[in-house]
């Protein structure tokens, strides 16, 4: 255990926030205390995406409720807060609260992190933004299984949470549409029966409801009072100062072809937003495409693909665009390149189907032979093409 917090900080910048104490430091997490008098104490509970030195609490204003004190949570890798190190992070927790009210709060890893633990470390109030029940390679399906390849038996044999360790003041948000976070959230109420609250087109990071520092003040003030229906309407109302959210509304918007609503919610996004999110660039080009421009459409997301050659999302949405204009030559190029960038099995697949359906059924064979050089695991899948155009 080290105390990190320097004498200098009497002497920092204006409007820098003063370097916290560390209270532990483990092998899996540390523990960081922003002081304050407050009477109100936050536990954050950091995901699985590593800041050494914390600032997930940071991000959505919660060290700047000036009347709460802070505990940072901070993972040093995605551990899922093995209990070995998590006991003594509570207790010391619990020392240095000293019988003042808690709430806990995370997202992913965090959320769990919260609910498993929240209780434990004196929190009566605990919000999990899209968390995960457990993450046992046993679980079914790629969804299920997205984060098994961090299970270690000796550290997670015991990692359910039961109804015993919630508080009763707990409530999880998930996107619906998320496939793997709806059956997180499903298991979690039906073990647990903690509350849900449904965030929908925030995809995993439902965090981000907490788009301002009022915002989550208002989201805490609600959850703390037990006010679930307040709770709900503060974080919808709090999701459209999320970018990502807005693209992922607009996007929904053009895939049941009202574009003109797509363009506009599109629009909401902040004008430097889209440099910093694909998201929002592929749905401003759906909109467009969708609004009769095509070629602007097809620019935007030729820019994308040049930015990150290896995504293959971006490659995906491209090839989508082409086939919508009804060029499949063009497509066929794209897929080309796409299966020399990427080595994707998928791209190749749609090639070969793109040749057989232009009548091109040399071609495709040419195809199928190299694919099955390449991919020998998908060769029954391959010679079932084959079997359409002999």
């Amino acid at each position: 255990m080290q105390n990190r917090h320097s004498e200098g900080d009497a002497t920092q910048a204006p409007g820098r926030q003063p370097d916290p104490e560390c209270l532990f430091e483990g092998t899996h997490v540390r523990l960081l205390h922003h002081s304050s008098d407050g009477k109100r104490v936050i536990v954050a509970f950091g995901p699985e995406t590593v800041r050494a030195r914390g600032g997930d609490a940071h991000a959505v204003g919660l060290a700047r409720r000036t009347e709460s004190d802070l505990f940072e949570v901070v993972p040093t890798q995605p551990s899922w807060y093995p209990a070995v190190e998590m006991d003594k992070v509570c207790k010391l927790v619990n020392r240095h609260r000293d019988q003042r009210p808690a709430s806990g709060i995370g997202a992913s890893m965090g959320g769990y992190g919260a609910l498993r633990y929240g209780a434990l470390a004196g929190c009566d109030t605990v919000l999990a933004f899209s968390p995960q029940a457990r993450i046992s390679p046993d679980m079914r399906g790629a969804a299920a299984a997205r984060y098994a390849r961090h299970y270690r038996p000796d550290l997670h044999a015991q990692m359910g949470i039961s109804a015993a360790m919630v508080p009763a003041n707990a409530v999880v948000m998930f996107d619906p549409y998320e496939p793997h976070d709806r059956l997180q959230a499903d298991l979690l109420h039906h073990e647990t029966g903690v509350r849900l609250i449904a965030l929908s087109y925030m995809g995993h990071h439902t965090e981000q409801a907490l788009s301002t520092v009022a915002v989550a003040q208002q989201a805490l003030q609600a959850a703390e009072a037990g006010e679930w229906t307040r709770l709900a309407r503060v974080l919808r109302r709090g999701r459209r100062g999320a970018p990502a959210y807005l693209a992922r509304l607009s996007q929904a918007c053009s895939a049941r072809e009202h574009f003109r609503w797509a363009a506009d919610v599109a629009d909401m996004a902040p004008s430097d937003a889209a440099d910093r999110l694909p998201d929002l660039r592929i749905a401003i080009a759906m909109a467009r495409a969708g609004l009769g421009h095509p070629l602007e459409a097809l620019e935007e997301l030729e820019a994308l693909v040049v930015s990150a050659p290896r995504n293959l999302r971006y490659w995906k949405v491209l090839v989508d665009q082409y086939e919508a204009m009804d060029q499949m030559g063009a497509a066929a190029d794209v897929l080309e390149i796409a299966v020399g960038e990427t080595e994707n099995f998928t791209f190749c697949w749609r090639l070969i189907n793109n040749r057989i359906g232009v009548g091109a059924l040399k071609e495709a064979r040419a195809i199928a032979d190299l694919a099955m050089e390449m991919w020998p695991d998908r060769r029954p899948q391959v010679q079932r093409i084959l079997a359409r155009i002999a």
